[in-house]
């Protein structure tokens, strides 16, 4: 009985995961474009997940944010091979700051998709 228990809540402990910190988007309005620095970028969220220099000479920094969980009906034994899947949301933030240290530019995407088991496709969600 232990050992199932233990299955049990190691699968529903795998129903979830997420990689990174969540992105306010709307703290960008706290951005000034030619006036906030890249110091300013990093007070409000945080260190980037990656941080280039482009052939320009500036350093785009970006914020991504993953979470995946899993669909209540991949734990139904056969259905769940067929309805089964896992959802899957993906913010990022991308901010261009000039070679003054300036904040020239930003963009911001956030997506969903709703990803199936087998011979399921990758689907956007609405």
């Amino acid at each position: 009985m232990k050992l199932i228990t233990t299955l049990l809540f190691a699968v529903l402990l795998a129903g979830c995961a997420s990689v990174g910190t969540p992105i306010d988007v709307s703290a960008t309005s706290q951005l000034v474009k030619g006036k906030s620095t890249e110091a300013d970028a990093i007070r409000i969220f945080g260190p980037p997940s990656h941080k280039t220099l482009n052939s320009e000479g500036n350093v785009m920094m970006m914020w991504i944010h993953t979470t995946a969980s899993a669909k209540p009906e991949s734990f139904i034994p056969i259905v769940g091979a067929f309805a089964g899947g896992t959802d899957v949301r993906q913010q990022t933030l991308t901010i261009l700051v000039g070679k003054d240290g300036r904040i020239v530019n930003w963009t911001s995407n956030d997506s969903r998709q709703d990803v199936g088991i087998g011979g399921s496709a990758v689907r956007p969600k609405p």
